[in-house]
């Protein structure tokens, strides 16, 4: 392997940052290695998370010129070197040609090091995507890779094709996660994706979960009309809601497990249990009541209405049909 291994030791003596510019000194010359990483954690230093990034070109230039000494493409550890730089104050960073509204840079104290003859300096250069909140994702260009934050409203499996749904304050969102994924309802979690659709509504996908704060806070459901729940109404798209009136309108068996149709006397919405979270109905019997139904909101890409999918069978709670009145 051409790379050298990555100097984590700073040499201050031979290779420090600093405001002053001294003229390299040809006859004598120096290495400079390191490694870009993605910040995946995103406090702007290399840590264990972190992830090598291949093929970006890092430069060696003079101060105030900007005149390239050396560059070098990192590899697929992340790592690059440049050796036989001449000695003097040079800048190290990111070919900027390379940068701009979809890769970022992450900000050093100081890209301006000093180098002393025959010395090494490490370098750790770290890169980033734009941070947006959840609705700057709904609205966002797809196939753009960005960061975002939210709090987690299931675990991987309770919502269709593997979808973990988020909230924050405003929207929520569905995330399309790989199975190792493994988060809990009411983490708070960095998330790194690219912006795109499935179901025929917004989503992140290839999405990563970093848990920030383990169980940051209890999820509150929001409580719309039935209404409101089937037309995603107010920005409910991925949603969680629950519902504790109604009555059930039909049951039947479906290929997923069993559909219902739950109504408030005004509309209706489809309910989706599905087998695999444990949905073993028996039948559920026309006129049931409503006790309480709660779960995600996800589209039918079908109808264009969406549907309630309980992330487990605690989520839905129902009582018998009224009595009929007397004498009936």
């Amino acid at each position: 392997m051409k790379r050298h291994a990555f100097l984590t030791v700073f040499l201050a003596a031979a290779a420090c940052a600093e405001g002053t510019v001294d003229p390299p000194v040809i006859d004598a010359t120096s290495v400079v290695t390191g490694i870009v990483y993605l910040d995946f954690d995103g406090n702007e230093a290399l840590g264990g998370v972190d992830e090598p990034v291949e093929g970006v070109r890092v430069r060696v230039t003079l101060p105030g010129s900007g005149q390239e000494l050396a560059a070098d493409t990192t590899d697929e550890a992340g790592e690059f070197l440049m050796e036989e730089i001449p000695v003097g104050s040079v800048e190290v960073g990111i070919d900027p040609t390379i940068l701009g509204d979809t890769l970022l840079a992450v900000p050093l104290d100081s890209t301006r090091f000093t180098l002393g003859a025959g010395s090494a300096l490490g370098v750790a250069l770290g890169v980033t995507y734009p941070q947006l909140t959840l609705s700057e994702v709904r609205e966002g260009e797809a196939g753009t890779p960005v960061f975002t934050q939210g709090v987690v409203l299931n675990s991987r499996g309770q919502s269709p094709g593997g979808a973990v749904h988020v909230e924050d304050d405003t929207v929520a969102l569905r995330v399309l996660v790989p199975p190792a994924v493994q988060v809990l309802v009411g983490d708070s979690v960095r998330i790194q994706g690219r912006i795109g659709t499935d179901l025929g509504r917004p989503a992140l996908l290839e999405g990563r979960m970093l848990r920030v704060v383990p169980g940051a806070r209890d999820v509150q459901p929001r409580t719309p009309t039935v209404g409101e729940a089937r037309t995603g109404a107010g920005g409910l798209d991925a949603a969680l809601v629950e519902f504790t009136s109604g009555a059930v309108a039909s049951f039947e068996t479906v290929s997923e497990g069993y559909l219902m149709r739950v109504t408030d006397e005004v509309d209706t919405l489809d309910v989706r249990l599905r087998t695999e979270q444990g949905f073993f109905q028996g039948g559920v019997p026309e006129g049931a009541q409503v006790l309480r139904l709660l779960g995600l909101l996800v589209p039918d890409p079908t109808s264009g209405d969406w549907t309630l999918v309980p992330r487990s069978p605690t989520d839905v709670r129902l009582g018998p049909p009224p009595a009929p009145p007397a004498g009936d």
